[in-house]
């Protein structure tokens, strides 16, 4: 059970990669995407290990985020794409932070953030 998030956040990264790679016509920018890529499913792990929900939803929508970016620079355009990369991206900014700040009781929170 310990390792399940580990074990999503690394299908993700290998599904995301399978897609998206082979499109990317400059390698270069294609190794920097995979690098990013392990960086940011890191960040999507670390929330993942806190069992804060606040976090685990935030970072996994951050993560969506990003993902509908690529998908649109690389694979096919998708209708409304600033809307459906802007929405997840915002609402998880701030579940990560309201997340953090219940992680580090900086601040109240009215919400129901830990698990």
């Amino acid at each position: 059970m310990r390792y399940v998030p580990l074990v999503l956040v690394a299908s993700v990264y290998g599904v995301a990669m399978c897609w998206i790679f082979p499109r990317v016509e400059d390698k270069l920018i294609a190794y920097g995407i995979a690098i990013y890529a392990i960086l940011l499913l890191g960040m999507c792990y670390a929330a993942w290990r806190h069992k804060n929900v606040c976090l685990i939803i935030g970072a996994t929508l951050f993560v969506l985020s990003d993902f509908i970016i690529g998908v649109n620079m690389f694979v096919e355009r998708i209708p409304h794409a600033h809307m459906s990369i802007m929405i997840p991206y915002y609402a998880g900014q701030m579940l990560l932070f309201v997340g953090t700040q219940k992680l580090y009781r900086l601040t109240s929170c009215s919400c129901n953030c830990s698990s």
